[in-house]
């Protein structure tokens, strides 16, 4: 394993272990008894699979409506949730017909709180590819960074190449070849030292 990747390896264990431990503190914070925060998690992730089956169902907008009911309601139960916060971003984005300030807001925030996250990583990256025109400059190099992050790790999970191939908006298409060009090119060579004794 190379330094550059036992070092990213290294970054995303300090990423994910700060946001659980963030979790748990906003848990202790709430003042729930800690008992109830494995059955808050539970249900954080039945709301949000209640979410994602009706989003994959082509919605209409009373869907969006309970769709949007279910996500908050994720998001309220487990405010690290990135699914739910992504899924609230794109219903804004499908209500709206725009990517909005909402939306915006949304994305944004899940790079503050997560900026490498495996569980949204492709979704993520293509949201952000198809908004790309919209997106502010530290959202763009957030979603930059978290792609090739995975790519350099060889995520299977998070298959960027794959996720970059399939962005349909021009903008978004531009930079994702982009990308695509550079995780193809070689890697450049590093100078030899030179030790003079």
């Amino acid at each position: 394993m190379t330094p550059q990747r036992i070092s990213l390896v290294v970054a995303i264990g300090l990423v994910l272990t700060t946001a659980g431990l963030s979790a748990m503190a906003l848990q202790g914070l709430s003042g729930a008894p800690s008992r109830l925060g494995p059955m808050r998690l539970d249900m954080a992730a039945g709301e949000d699979l209640q979410t994602w089956r009706i989003l994959k169902a082509s919605p209409g907008p009373a869907d969006l409506v309970q769709a949007e009911r279910h996500a908050r309601r994720a998001l309220q139960l487990a405010p690290f949730n990135n699914q739910a916060r992504l899924r609230l971003a794109y219903i804004s984005t499908q209500r709206e017909r725009t990517f909005g300030p909402q939306a915006q807001k949304l994305l944004a925030t899940s790079y503050v709180l997560v900026p490498f996250d495996l569980s949204v990583a492709a979704f993520r990256t293509r949201f952000a590819l198809e908004n790309w025109a919209m997106l502010l400059p530290e959202d763009r190099l957030a979603a930059r960074k978290e792609a090739f992050a995975f790519h350099r790790a060889g995520s299977r999970t998070a298959n960027i190449r794959d996720t970059l191939t399939l962005v349909s908006n021009p903008n978004g298409r531009l930079a994702a070849g982009l990308w695509l060009r550079s995780m193809s090119a070689p890697a450049p060579r590093k100078a030899a030292l030179s030790h003079k004794d």
